[in-house]
């Protein structure tokens, strides 16, 4: 990112001389010219990275730069967050924070270029995070087309009950394999959806148990079979005994006080011990599934609850037959997460906790400010949906400069029914520009790339939501898979061209390598990893990775009506050293035809130069 640094030592110089020589004086008028104690919640379409040696350098540039806005957010300033431009402005204020610290400079981009050239940092000052692996959730219980409704809700049923429909319940046993395999196969953690996806009840109403007798040993054998690390339990909705409404879809908890949520929490504990004792390995924890969409700062919440009316609830009342859910102001939602939270620590210190599922730090900000519950959080977790990619490129307010150091990535991406992207080639290189964009700009370990495992062919969202379909019991032959069986399932190539590539060639635990680019262009994306020390199994893409090898992913998407155009790019190493290269090109369609085409070697070149067709992207491995 050096490469695009735009605040330059003269410029910096020029807003001293005018603001005088004194650090301070361009500080203070920065702060009275850009928002004091304000904090900025910024639109992210143009934001670019530039370096400073300091928040009042930054300030400094921002004054004498066009089209410049300056934010503060708790009085957080540091090398790791630096600067950003682009030509827009606030979208939003909050006059909570506090602290005077220099955000952000803004200028247009520069003009986007037919040819690019990227150099892929192979030094020591190279390396960036460990990426750990894909995240993806599992609809192994059934759901109504377009979330309306579960059928069956809690009630415990037999396993041959029509209501039982989920995967891999649903499939026939040589399907089970195969899809533990080919799909599965080489993701690392499974998200599992409490009160939703599994929801069976337990005496009273208050715990979650398998819906059928045989579902915890599917899962489990789903597990062993696939070679998944483990799972990330989080409630949709707690079991309804809890909630004020009795009910799995709407309300929230009965109370806050610490009476109650010392039961409540127990309970979770106990639906995490559940799960363990069925054989299935947690590695992840959240409380809720979309608490609230809150992107306003909250810092002044009590861990004792006000007094309220008996009739007053602290979520909205979605209406009934839609799916489970348990709304919290955030103020609760502060209150149960610490309460919980402490006892899966104490259960089990390994398991990664998480907040808040939906809005990350945005809507966990009293989480965030308070040290003792900021101690408990080892990430934040973020909902993306039905936008382009351009939402989640460069350094934005809901990136990596606020993440308090903890980790910062999304656990949720879909497109919905009518966007633009489900089943669109445009929509297959944009789900993975914004995935990229989460390694590059939030140095995510993880995430979600797509949101399911795989949808039925009878529900509405399927076609923008899973990595594959699969026919249900008792259902009509789709006539978009008129071929398809009953219990068995097809890949859905508009997402598998996005999806595979990943799980299949890029090991758990390679490195991010830094891509020094010469623009960095919003919609032509290039981001390299590097094989780890020890060589482990790939998947039918490659047989196996080889330590310390590289692999160069590069996009080109189209945005909007732009008429479609090639791009070009150049892909060198800083160490210059001659490389073998294989590629393949993916596109998203329906059938995959385009999935996994060779686009042959360059053999012992310092360098390599490739033609990236329209909506089209390609990986790249050294070999």
């Amino acid at each position: 990112m050096r490469s695009i640094a735009l605040l330059s030592t003269a410029v910096i110089a020029s807003a001293s001389a005018t603001l005088g020589d004194s650090p301070l004086s361009a500080a203070g008028a920065c702060g009275l010219a850009q928002y004091n104690n304000t904090l900025g919640h910024l639109d992210p379409a143009t934001t670019r990275a530039v370096f400073a040696p300091d928040a009042q350098a930054c300030c400094a540039g921002c004054l004498v730069a066009a089209s410049c806005v300056s934010w503060s957010f708790q009085h957080v300033y540091t090398p790791s967050t630096p600067c950003h431009l682009s030509t827009s402005g606030f979208v939003s204020k909050d006059p909570h924070s506090t602290g005077n610290a220099c955000g952000d400079a803004r200028l247009p981009p520069p003009p986007a270029s037919p040819n690019g050239v990227f150099l892929v940092d192979t030094s020591d000052g190279g390396r960036r995070q460990t990426f750990e692996g894909v995240m993806v959730e599992l609809q192994s219980d059934s759901i109504g087309s377009y979330n309306q409704g579960m059928p069956g809700d809690g009630r415990l049923v037999p396993d041959g009950d029509p209501t039982a429909i989920g995967v891999p319940h649903d499939l026939t046993p040589s399907e089970r394999a195969r899809f533990a395999k080919e799909v599965m196969g080489g993701a690392r953690t499974i998200r599992l959806a409490l009160g939703l996806y599994l929801r069976g009840l337990g005496p009273a109403n208050r715990t979650i148990v398998g819906r059928w007798p045989s579902q915890m040993a599917e899962l489990r054998q789903l597990q062993e079979l696939s070679g998944v690390e483990g799972w990330a339990p989080e409630y949709w909705s707690p079991p309804p005994a809890w909630k004020k409404t009795r009910s799995y879809y709407t309300g929230t908890l009965e109370s806050f006080n610490a009476s109650f949520l010392e039961q409540f929490c127990a309970s979770v504990v106990a639906d995490t011990q559940y799960l363990t004792a069925h054989g299935l390995t947690v590695t992840s924890w959240g409380l809720q599934n979309e608490p609230n969409f809150d992107h306003t700062n909250t810092s002044n919440c009590s861990r004792t609850p006000p007094r309220r009316n008996s009739s007053s609830s602290s979520s909205p009342n979605v209406g009934a037959n839609t799916y489970s859910q348990c709304g919290y102001e955030q103020c609760d939602y502060y209150r149960a997460f610490t309460a919980c939270a402490e006892k899966i620590r104490a259960f089990d210190p390994a398991i990664r906790i998480h907040a808040n599922s939906g809005t990350g730090q945005l809507g966990a900000s009293p989480i965030a400010q308070d040290p003792a519950s900021l101690a408990l959080v080892d990430a934040w977790t973020w909902h993306f949906v039905s936008a382009g990619s351009d939402r989640t490129f460069g350094n934005t307010s809901t990136a990596a400069p606020w993440a308090y150091g903890k980790l910062d990535y999304t656990n949720e991406m879909e497109y919905q029914p009518g966007s633009p992207y489900a089943g669109t080639e445009v929509g297959t290189v944009s789900n993975v520009n914004i995935f990229l964009n989460t390694l590059t700009f939030k140095s995510a370990p993880t995430g979600v790339i797509m949101l399911h495992a795989a949808k039925p062919t009878t529900n509405l969202e399927s076609l923008g939501y899973g990595w594959a379909w699969w026919r249900s019991s008792g259902s009509n032959a789709s006539a978009a898979f008129p071929d398809l069986a009953p219990q068995h399932f097809a890949l859905n190539y508009w997402t598998w061209n996005s999806v595979a590539p990943f799980t299949k060639t890029v090991p758990w635990n390679s490195l991010r390598r830094n891509v020094l680019e010469d623009v960095q262009r919003t919609y032509q994306r290039v981001v390299a990893f590097e094989t780890p020390a020890a060589g482990v199994e790939r998947g039918p893409v490659l047989a196996h990775a080889a330590p310390g090898k590289l692999i160069v992913v590069v996009t080109n998407e189209i945005e909007g009506s732009k008429p479609p155009a090639d791009f070009n790019a150049t892909v060198r190493t800083t160490d210059g050293a001659p490389r073998s290269w294989a590629g393949y090109s993916f596109k998203g369609d329906a059938k995959g035809a385009f999935f996994n085409l060779s686009l042959g070697i360059v053999r012992d070149s310092a360098s390599f130069t490739t033609t990236l067709a329209a909506n089209t992207l390609q990986w790249w491995y050294e070999l």
